[in-house]
């Protein structure tokens, strides 16, 4: 058992490695197509765009700059591809070309960004409904609200400690909760597990849509200062 574990232990480290190494080479290698690119060497642009995308299919700039070209070349089909790829990763440039120059509806995904949902998710106050988000984010008084009942939590001051930020990664998921995910170092599982349970506890939702359909909303902060 102990040698299987030492195995483990090496393969997982090797596997860090080796992501890192792609990460570095992806970024190299999106310096030099970003260079082709102000040299108006597009072809040459494009293909080293696509070699950053064989290392990291994440990478939002890649995907984004690749869109744009392949619609300069008269790829639409392929430019709007890359370009929902591109939302799907929370990117709000690929949204409004998508929108606003190509004329084309943002596609369902599971989990989609707040800014670009048909419908957005409500919260429901003494079984009123209440709009969750507004311009810019999350709805003032449902956020301060929020904050008062998280630093009523106890466990919560004492994992995260009393004057230290609470960084939270907020999602309406589509059974009608509010989650979290806590984005700051001082995270533990014992804070985290208490996060959701004071959320839904005090937060019942509407969830929003897209397509018709209920989706996860996210792309929200909201920092606590405990």
């Amino acid at each position: 058992m102990k040698k299987l574990l030492l195995l483990l232990l090496a393969v997982l480290v090797t596997f860090t490695k080796l992501a890192a190494q792609d990460s570095e080479q992806a970024d190299r290698i999106y310096s030099q197509a970003l260079e082709l690119y102000k040299q108006q060497q597009l072809t040459a642009a494009a293909a080293e765009f696509e070699k950053v995308l064989t290392l990291n299919p994440r990478h939002k700039d890649a995907l984004y700059n690749l869109a744009v070209l392949n619609y300069q070349f008269g790829s639409k089909d392929k430019a709007i591809e890359l370009l929902q790829a591109c939302v799907r990763l929370g990117d709000k440039e690929a949204a409004q070309m998508l929108k606003e120059q190509l004329h084309q509806k943002i596609a369902y995904a599971d989990t989609m960004h707040y800014d670009v949902v048909d419908v957005a998710p409500k919260v429901l106050v003494n079984a009123v409904e209440e709009e969750a988000l507004v311009e810019g984010g999350l709805n003032k008084v449902i956020e301060k609200s929020l904050v008062a009942e998280l630093k009523k939590s106890k466990l919560l001051r004492k994992q995260v400690g009393q004057g230290r930020l609470l960084a939270l990664s907020l999602y309406f998921s589509k059974d009608g909760s509010l989650n979290a995910i806590i984005v700051t170092p001082n995270k533990t599982d014992a804070a985290q597990q208490e996060l959701t349970s004071v959320l839904q506890r005090v937060v019942r939702t509407i969830p929003g849509k897209h397509n018709g359909k209920e989706v996860v909303v996210g792309g929200l902060t909201l920092p606590v200062m405990m």
